[in-house]
């Protein structure tokens, strides 16, 4: 999965496996639940392999960068440009 979707978190660059996650870009992570059958997790995964690891609309991230592009969306801050850019 990690080297499917390029290895590297694509905001801050960090590569430790350990530490990244695959997001959803448009936040419809609900709606690829209820159309693919899963909840998540391994079977999430799973689903993504049989499909042939589909780029469009995934992408990889460290947890902290998860972390704040959740945050942001929680919150509904301003997001324009950059999301990760901290006031």
């Amino acid at each position: 999965m990690l080297a499917a979707y390029g290895g590297a978190c694509v905001n801050c660059g960090e590569r430790d496996g350990i530490v990244l996650v695959l997001d959803h870009v448009q936040n419809n992570a609900q709606d690829d639940r209820k159309l693919h059958g899963h909840n998540g997790g391994y079977r999430m995964y799973r689903s993504l392999e049989k499909r042939g690891w589909p780029k469009e609309g995934f992408q990889l991230l460290c947890h902290n960068c998860n972390f704040r592009k959740e945050y942001y969306r929680r919150t509904k801050r301003s997001t324009e440009g950059d999301f990760f850019a901290v006031d």
